[in-house]
């Protein structure tokens, strides 16, 4: 009867384990798909910006608008598909990341013998403002794309009408901060990790 019952809780306990390891596993997989993506963030901003010196170095392309324009196209849209790549990033993926890592800390405080690595990096508070540290990556492209947009636009209005140059520049200075700010903020709003300050 002793062997049964023994046999049985080895049992559970190899089924906790394999689930403690599919924890580690989705965590690996996502963490993959994050690398991922900031690969193909880094690509699309290298190619939208060989774009950009393209229109504005060829004299032989008859384009319908000024090159100095062309800028400000591209990098208005190589920065919506950059919002939406951190949507899925950091929004999507964080959440299931997020999801997996309190499994693991349910699963160390159920069953001591477990490595309690989930509990360790939960107890030293680093998940916190994790969002925020991995959003400084997507938010450094986004001002990136900024600073040409603002760029081109200000040298064209220059060539155009220096006041308006002028008004623009002044306009630019306090925008680009602004869009920094915001998009930190909303970061911080979207942020799963603080529920887990409750399960501590």
């Amino acid at each position: 009867m002793k062997e049964k019952h023994t046999k049985k809780a080895l049992e559970k306990d190899l089924l906790v384990y394999g689930a403690y390891l599919q924890v580690a596993s989705a965590l690996q997989y996502s963490n993959n798909i994050q690398l991922r993506y900031k690969t193909i963030t880094s690509m699309w901003l290298m190619a939208t910006f060989i774009g950009a010196g393209y229109s504005l170095s060829s004299v032989e392309v008859n384009l319908p608008i000024h090159p100095l324009l062309v800028v400000p196209i591209l990098c208005f849209a190589s920065t919506f598909i950059i919002l939406l790549i951190w949507y899925l990033d950091l929004i999507v993926q964080e959440k299931a990341i997020a999801s997996a890592f309190l499994t693991g800390v349910e699963l160390e405080k159920e069953h001591d013998w477990l490595p309690q690595v989930y509990r360790v990096v939960m107890n030293f508070n680093l998940p916190l403002n994790y969002i925020t540290m991995k959003s400084s990556f997507y938010l450094g492209m986004i001002t990136i794309e900024s600073l040409a947009i603002t760029a081109s636009l200000g040298f064209y209005l220059y060539l155009k009408n220096h006041i308006l140059w002028i008004f623009f520049s002044g306009f630019s200075l306090l925008i680009v901060p602004a869009f920094f700010f915001f998009f930190t903020q909303l970061t911080r709003k979207t942020d799963p990790y603080p529920t887990l300050k409750n399960g501590k």
